[in-house]
């Protein structure tokens, strides 16, 4: 008897939500898997926090009204631009002021890359030079090229954003409190997800990568995400809140609840952050489109370290 197959179902299927999964030792034909908590951080109106990067201040302003419910005498929110820059964001004004209004502190011209030269100082004249309990950098994007001259002599677009997220963890560990953690809020789809965000912290000890959490948007209502467009000095584009975690970071490596990639193994595969049992396997992931272009990338990423002078141990 002919065996005859279903037709598919006409019904669009919903895309499942992150799940907790715990670490499955890869074989030759899987990949790593990195457990994901499915509970965004509570935030709490005791702990210092510090948000970094807010571009239009939405996020700040969602977290201070909705989750710390208006008791926002311990949070400090920055933007990269000046209060002048900002007024590409139309809404900026309006979330700036209602921070005021609840009880934050909103600075601006701060680059998260050098908390040390651009936020101490404003922080010492605010008479507020803390250690923070939680330091936040949502989506972060490396400012984009208003020149195409720029555009052309800057590296490539995921070694950049990852050299912009070395550059935070580096500086903002300085600024923890001694259980303090980093969140770093980011989409979860190519290419953010080959910036591979968990081994950033490898060389900074004692900073370390804990955990990711599932990122719930709906827990912060209003919060709109904004990112200019190169070469469109006033051009800005929003991206929808689907398909993102945060990636957590502290100083105390006993909090870890994920475990890596064993980077001592015979078969480890740097550029795609792997460890493959068999031999012949690894031989097989090497001949694979996705590692030749994450080992392209890979040899960018070292090229761009080696020309730093950050100081990192591994």
């Amino acid at each position: 008897m002919q065996k005859v197959r279903a037709a598919p179902s006409s019904r669009r299927q919903e895309k499942k939500p992150l799940r907790s999964t715990p670490y499955q030792k890869p074989d030759g034909n899987q990949q790593n898997i990195l457990p994901t908590q499915t509970k965004t951080e509570p935030y709490k109106k005791e702990q210092r926090i510090l948000i970094v990067g807010d571009g239009n201040m939405s996020f700040g302003f969602a977290l201070c009204k909705h989750r710390l419910k208006g008791e926002c005498s311990n949070v400090i929110v920055t933007t990269y631009d000046s209060s002048n820059e900002l007024k590409k964001y139309p809404e900026a004004q309006g979330y700036g002021d209602g921070l005021k209004e609840l009880g934050a502190t909103v600075l601006h011209d701060v680059d998260a890359q050098d908390l040390q030269n651009t936020l101490t100082p404003k922080l010492k004249s605010e008479q507020k030079s803390w250690k923070f309990d939680i330091i936040i950098f949502m989506f972060p994007l490396v400012h984009p090229a208003t020149t195409r001259t720029d555009f052309e002599a800057r590296p490539d677009p995921i070694v950049e954003n990852k050299m912009l997220i070395l550059k935070f963890l580096k500086s903002a560990k300085q600024l923890l409190s001694e259980k303090g953690e980093i969140h770093i809020t980011s989409k979860e789809v190519k290419p953010y997800s080959w910036w591979q965000i968990h081994r950033l912290s490898d060389g900074l000890e004692p900073l370390y990568f804990v955990e990711r959490r599932e990122f719930d948007a709906s827990l912060f209502p209003g919060y709109q995400t904004r990112k200019p467009v190169n070469l469109h000095k006033d051009r800005v584009e929003s991206f929808p809140l689907t398909e993102c975690v945060t990636f957590v970071f502290a100083l105390n490596n006993i909090l870890c609840s994920t475990t890596l990639p064993d980077k001592t193994a015979t078969f480890y595969c740097a550029a795609c952050d792997r460890a493959i049992v068999r031999e012949e396997d690894y031989e097989q992931h090497q001949k694979g489109r996705i590692h030749k272009a994450l080992a392209n990338i890979y040899v960018k990423w070292q090229e761009l370290l080696a020309s730093t002078n950050l100081d990192i141990k591994s």
